[in-house]
């Protein structure tokens, strides 16, 4: 990668860049990837300032300086996009941050609208901290829909939702078939850790939902 080195983030992290981004599906058409059936480019957290204003999420300008050049780039290539949004108080990346306020939560039909003006193809809603509101998941997932709905997008988009339920082996029927009415995809187990127990905890979980895959 030549893009140049990222600046360090919340906790020291360094973050993607558009040139790193755009170098990355140059790289995968080059090697056959999009040819084999890899097509999306998913950007995940970190991509704005941290911040939104009356004018919705702000684009870290310095590693973005035109989130619009990027996704033409990567359709140019034959290739789709992927954005992430979400969180109840701010995006899981960017909590470290004082006073971030860049969740999409309550504002869905301003980040939609933004998404589509973009052309997006794919969103990752990740509902950092709306687990520890009772119930929540599926109207945070069914906001999404909705807004998307309403702009005449959703067949346009993969969403990927979050499980309505929590993450556990024992999750009932209703609420899984729920979860796959409201998403293409969805999160299926909480964050890993460094031992392998945890890797087999989650292939157990993923046994019990993928009945539920699909279109």
């Amino acid at each position: 990668m030549n893009g140049g080195a990222p600046k360090a983030g919340p906790g020291g992290v360094a973050g993607f860049t558009q040139a790193m981004l755009e170098e990355t599906a140059e790289a995968m058409v080059a090697r056959g990837l999009r040819d084999a059936g890899y097509t999306y480019l998913n950007l995940d957290c970190g991509w704005t300032s941290g911040h939104r204003d009356a004018n919705g999420l702000q684009v870290n300008k310095t590693a973005f300086p035109s989130m619009e050049g990027l996704i033409e780039k990567v359709h140019s290539l034959g290739m789709r996009f992927g954005m992430y949004a979400g969180g109840l108080h701010s995006q899981c990346c960017n909590r470290a941050l004082r006073g971030s306020n860049d969740s999409s939560y309550g504002h869905w039909e301003q980040d939609a609208a933004q998404f589509v003006a973009w052309k997006i193809d794919y969103l990752k809603s990740d509902p950092c901290g709306v687990h520890a509101k009772g119930g929540a998941i599926g109207r945070f997932n069914q906001k999404w829909v909705d807004a998307f709905t309403k702009l005449g997008y959703i067949d346009k988009l993969h969403f990927q939702g979050d499980l309505v339920c929590g993450y556990k082996a024992g999750a009932s029927n209703t609420c899984l078939n729920h979860t796959a009415a409201q998403s293409n995809s969805w999160r299926t187990t909480g964050d890993i850790r460094n031992n392998f127990s945890y890797v087999m905890k989650n292939i157990q979980q993923n046994n019990a939902y993928a009945r539920f895959g699909g279109p």
